[in-house]
């Protein structure tokens, strides 16, 4: 018994060396990483030799030629769509239905039509600013209900003051160059009514900026993001990339007054 007892103790004391001493040589061994996942290149004086900083004003004025001068924007019940580099997608807007006592009343976005669309550069953020004529009712209201000389006059417009929505852009490498893509959408200007809407007039707000801002975001996206367009983007930039010396851009990133392009 006593030898059984002595064995096990020596036993235990071998493995508590081996696991002091693996420690050890952990403790000791440096953990090595591959530095190419997950790398974000940040320009600096170590890896100058792979990046190269573009002006943003010149950014800034390629965006506005090719895009900005070449946009149009309808939002319409029935017959909406945003146009970019005479490529055009349909834009869909649901009606809402505002429920009270007696006939419920329905309201929808009729012919706005976009009349101004400029860039602008601020933050490290590029953005497009979409402006609306505002001689008319942007948001209809309708009685469906109500007798044929009520139809219109009984549910009281939304005015849309100042209507602009912004887009902001993020530039992207593609294809060897570099291109856009759409980063947020925000829809700003005041909502204004009179008339007995004026109490859910907050609600009405509140669907039809959601739904705005959804399928603008959306709709703008599927036509800046389809390959035609990030291509036409991607050959508008790339003589700016070959004359900076850059053979394939790989990243990108943004500084106070400069686009950095790294390969």
């Amino acid at each position: 018994m006593k030898t059984l007892l002595t064995k096990t103790l020596s036993f235990l004391l071998i493995l508590s060396s081996i696991n002091a001493h693996s420690q050890s040589k952990l403790g000791n061994k440096k953990m090595v990483v591959n530095p190419t996942l997950n790398r974000r290149i940040q320009p600096n004086a170590s890896n100058v030799s792979m990046c190269r900083p573009m002006d943003i004003r010149r950014t800034e004025t390629l965006l506005r030629e090719q895009i900005a001068k070449t946009m149009k924007l309808r939002l319409d019940r029935s017959n909406g769509y945003v146009e970019i580099l005479g490529r055009k997608q349909g834009i869909a807007f649901t009606e809402f239905v505002f429920k009270k006592p007696g006939h419920n009343w329905k309201y929808f976005l009729q012919d706005m039509n976009s009349t101004e669309v400029s860039t602008s550069y601020s933050s490290k953020n590029y953005y497009l600013n979409i402006r609306f004529e505002t001689d008319r009712a942007e948001i209809k209201g309708r009685c469906p209900g109500c007798a044929n000389r009520f139809e219109d006059s009984r549910a009281p417009d939304i005015q849309w003051r100042n209507p602009k929505i912004k887009v902001k852009l993020k530039p992207v490498a593609y294809n060897g160059s570099f291109t856009f893509e759409i980063a947020d959408v925000s829809v700003e200007g005041k909502f204004e009514t009179n008339g007995a809407i004026k109490a859910a007039l907050p609600s009405i707000i509140t669907h039809f900026k959601r739904q705005i801002r959804k399928a603008v975001e959306s709709q703008i996206k599927m036509v800046m993001n389809s390959n035609s367009i990030k291509l036409m983007l991607a050959d508008v930039f790339r003589a700016e990339v070959q004359n900076l010396g850059i053979s394939t851009v790989r990243m990108v990133d943004l500084s106070k007054s400069n686009i950095y392009l790294c390969q």
